[in-house]
């Protein structure tokens, strides 16, 4: 009975990772969505400057 419920545990345990990770990945590409729809309304520099800030920022 214990080993069943430990496997079941691991089990769920492993599809909360996969619901994280799919949030995640929609939490980027809704940045990447917003920062496409500013580069297309602004300047080149202003994109090197974006790029910038994005690798000073910690990641998650």
């Amino acid at each position: 009975m214990e080993m069943s419920l430990k496997r079941e545990h691991k089990r769920t345990q492993k599809h909360k990772g996969n619901i994280d990770n799919l949030m995640s990945k929609v939490e980027k590409a809704k940045e990447q969505q917003k920062e496409q729809e500013a580069t297309q309304n602004s300047t080149q520099g202003d994109f090197v400057g974006d790029n910038i800030s994005k690798l000073n920022r910690p990641r998650m």
